[in-house]
């Protein structure tokens, strides 16, 4: 045999096969590239010559069959067409021969032909499952790239869907397109109540865009990639193996996020130069996510910087927009901890207002009929949304003067907080004059007590009124989305209107509201929570309060953050930091025992963002046990309250499930003596419910929210990144002068809270555990021992030493600069 395949005849037939089969390769390879329809018809081509030779050799050896009848025998029979023809009816051997190898070719032939089609079906179901399939849609929201906080932001988006029906944003079906394989995707996105398709491409490739319909995409959302690279590797491993800054490792995350950038630039001039070429929708928006290591001070140069300044005029000469969302999960997760820290549950007050759905933060156009009016006529002017503030010429107001020269202009914006923002064409204005809040002001008017709320409401009558019985409001929408209107604008039926006239003159007024100083531990594992909290807890922190830092010796060693607050007195409060040089856990029952547990507010741990997610969840759960024994072991009579972050929601349950089983669980006493011990030392109860944030979700609400909205990033970032700003704060009722016990309307609470330059927008229900937000003006609640109001305010503390209608006047400029003294020279 081997001698065979040296000799010369037998390698010329190898290579005439090698040949044959090269040709007949490269044959198949054009064909495949074909569609279906016109592989069958190759397919069948293929098969006229055999048909017309064997036909033409049956006809020569048979008599009896016409030549046209011996080729439709034998096209039967190659093609397999069934009940046509019989292999074993033939007259003569070599007839019978002849009929029936052709039906073994046949059979061959069927066998490629059945393979040719069960590969096209094979093909096309397997474009469907790796996603390769067109989406024809129009008006769709687009995702493109994938990170941990997609899934979140869908689920954002399909509770926005379920809460706002009519909201035609959240009923847009949404694609998403990343380079993560279709099956990880769909596992991530199942359950979701939202029509979701996902699909596999390039970010930056034209072709794949036009797959997912890029510029036929209402909203075009650019989240930063997540990468995974030996550099994020090595990044991850420094952090955890010692959290002193290691320059490879901060080098490592340094071209990561730079990575990350260009990613995100690279997928949004390719969105623009294909919505440019094929011609997008009127008012597409692109939505540029900010990559984690990018803070907005360095954004000035950069590849996002340079591609929106690039990508902009395209989109704004079709009506569209660009953003780049500015706002990262550790931008404004220190100071909400600081202020959850400060204030147990206003982490839940920030949650509630900045979610989809529910009562949320929106923007919408002034009223024509509103034009020209005084702010304080306009924010007394809807029934069903709480007016915040407005945004004009960008800039965000949300505690504006109360002074009647200042009045909304045409472009303005309002800020509103509401439980409806169904996305409405037109407003009815019905009224004679703006709603004024006129079941309180009735109840004022005639009261005859010298404490009532009608002395701290004094202000000049307004001085201009609207006839808007038969004006009509028209909003043009800017966006493929309409902009939310508030529902029942106008005047209150059935009721009188205010009439500022009739105020009794404001008197001197000395009351005052300081909150008491605050004793607060930090536990962390990283130096570098002392550089992310000590400005805020300068910032918000009542005068006299101390902080102070738990930290494993390696971490706090040698850290220029730490130096830096060895200082006794530093701004508003004292810090201090505790190191453990033989123990490298900082949680321990020791530790939380030297920095005054017993009598501590607050206990907060921080500082494990470089961390994995589970490592970091796992710490948090062990940390929470430590602070419950400490507490149990100090004595302490009244519950401790705890904040903390978590990365996942699954940790936040699993706390709370198993708080709550400490709590049936706890030891009865077993005696007399033990009951009277107990009832003169008596044990603290569990930690009950402690304030678990977790940014992530916060950021991705935002995310959806600023994809709807393009203002609504400047009200997140005044009320959480901004120096001078405003925040959420709850107030005593004693504050406004509201007695515990009486019935009061939300409007005299509103009124109340502008006398403060205040801004009410609910209350908060110690009895049920419940927040009240935005309240119609009607709303009459009695509000008991320890329920709050929850306002937005500059501060943490109200002082009211002489103020008269005249002293809230302030304008802009003056309140901002009061801002800055408040965050600056005052507690330095």
């Amino acid at each position: 045999m081997i001698f065979l395949r040296n000799t010369l005849p037998s390698r010329v037939f190898l290579d005439l096969r090698d040949s044959a089969m090269e040709r007949a390769l490269l044959l198949l390879t054009k064909a495949g590239a074909y569609n279906l329809p016109f592989k069958i018809i190759l397919l069948l081509s293929g098969s006229v010559p055999f048909i017309l030779l064997f036909g033409t050799v049956y006809h020569h050896i048979t008599d009896s069959a016409s030549y046209l009848a011996s080729l439709m025998k034998f096209y039967i029979i190659i093609n397999r067409l069934p009940g046509m023809a019989s292999a074993m009816n033939e007259k003569t051997l070599a007839a019978a021969i002849l009929v029936n190898g052709v039906y073994f070719l046949g059979l061959f032939t069927f066998a490629v032909f059945l393979g040719v089609v069960t590969d096209e079906v094979k093909t096309t179901f397997k474009s469907f499952k790796n996603g390769l399939y067109p989406v024809r849609k129009t008006g769709h929201i687009l995702i493109l790239h994938w990170n941990d906080q997609v899934p979140l932001l869908l689920r954002a988006i399909a509770k926005g869907k379920l809460l706002q029906p009519h909201d035609a944003f959240f009923q847009a079906p949404i694609v998403v397109m990343s380079d993560k394989l279709i099956p990880d995707m769909e596992l991530a996105v199942r359950g979701i109540d939202h029509e979701i398709h996902v699909r596999t491409g390039s970010t930056a490739s034209e072709a794949d865009l036009l797959r997912v319909s890029a510029e036929k995409a209402a909203v075009v959302l650019i989240m930063s990639p997540q990468v995974a690279t030996r550099d994020t590797l090595d990044t991850a491993k420094a952090a955890s193996s010692s959290y002193n800054a290691a320059t490879p490792a901060v080098a490592s995350a340094a071209v990561t996020s730079v990575l990350q950038q260009a990613q995100v630039a690279s997928a949004a001039m390719a969105v623009t130069s294909l919505s440019t070429k094929r011609g997008a929708i009127p008012g597409q928006r692109l939505v540029l996510q900010n990559p984690a290591g990018i803070h907005a001070g360095s954004m000035e140069g950069s590849f996002l910087s340079s591609t929106a300044n690039a990508c902009a005029a395209p989109l704004r000469a079709r009506g569209g927009s660009l953003q780049v969302v500015e706002l990262t999960k550790d931008d404004f997760a220190h100071r909400l901890m600081t202020l959850t820290a400060l204030q147990p549950g206003i982490a839940k007050i920030y949650d509630e207002i900045l979610q989809p759905g529910g009562v949320s933060l929106f923007t919408q156009p002034v009223p024509v009929a509103l034009v020209g009016c005084p702010y304080k006529q306009v924010r007394r002017s809807f029934i069903q949304a709480v007016v915040c503030g407005y945004i004009r010429d960008g800039a965000i107001e949300l505690l504006p003067s109360e002074d009647v020269t200042e009045v909304l202009q045409q472009n303005d914006r309002l800020v509103l907080l509401s439980h409806t923002s169904a996305t409405k064409q037109q407003v009815q204005l019905s009224a004679t004059a703006p709603l004024v809040f006129e079941a309180a002001w009735t109840k004022l008017r005639h009261s005859s007590s010298t404490s009532t709320i009608a002395e701290l409401v004094a202000e000049e009558s307004d001085s201009q009124s609207v006839d808007n019985d038969s004006q009509t409001t028209q909003v043009n929408a800017s966006s493929p989305f309409s902009s939310p209107i508030a529902q029942n604008v106008g005047h209150s039926a059935a009721m009188e209107p205010m009439n500022d006239e009739l105020a009794v003159t404001a008197r001197s007024l000395h009351l005052a509201f300081n909150a008491p100083p605050q004793k607060i531990i930090v536990i962390s594992l990283s130096a570098q929570v002392l550089t992310d909290f000590c400005d805020d807890f300068r910032m918000f922190t009542p005068r006299g309060s101390s902080v102070d830092f738990l930290l494993p010796a390696v971490a706090a060693t040698g850290t220029e953050a730490a130096a830096s607050i060895r200082s006794p007195q530093k701004g508003n409060c004292t810090f201090s930091v505790t190191q453990h040089v033989q123990n490298p856990n900082p949680a321990t029952v020791q530790a939380l025992f030297v920095a005054g547990i017993k009598e501590a507010d607050a206990v907060m741990v921080a500082g494990l963002e470089s961390l994995p997610s589970a490592q970091a969840d796992a710490f948090v759960m062990a940390a929470l046990i430590q602070i419950q024994e400490a507490a149990r072991l100090s004595g302490r009579s009244n519950r401790l309250h705890v904040v903390a972050r978590t990365t996942q929601s699954q940790t936040s349950l699993a706390i709370d499930n198993f708080l709550a089983t400490c709590t049936r669980h706890q030891v009865p006493p077993t005696s007399s003596q033990d009951l009277v011990n107990k009832q003169s030392h008596p044990l603290p109860p569990v930690l009950y419910h402690p304030d678990l944030l977790h940014p992530d979700l916060l950021i991705c609400n935002i995310l959806a929210l600023s994809a709807r909205d393009p203002h609504y990033l400047s009200i997140v970032q005044y009320l959480l990144q901004k120096s001078v700003g405003a925040e959420v704060y709850f107030r005593d009722p004693i504050v406004y002068n509201i007695a515990a016990g009486m019935p009061v309307t939300f409007a005299e609470i509103a009124e109340s809270s502008r006398f403060y330059n205040e801004t009410a927008i609910g209350y908060l229900s110690v009895s049920s555990g419940k927040a009240v937000l935005a309240p119609r003006p009607d709303h009459t609640v009695e509000l008991r021992g320890g329920d709050k109001i929850i306002v937005f305010a500059q501060d943490f503390c109200i002082t009211a030493k002489h103020l008269t209608s005249s002293s809230m006047l302030s304008s802009r400029s003056d309140r901002e600069k009061r801002g800055r003294t408040r965050r600056g020279n005052l507690f330095n």
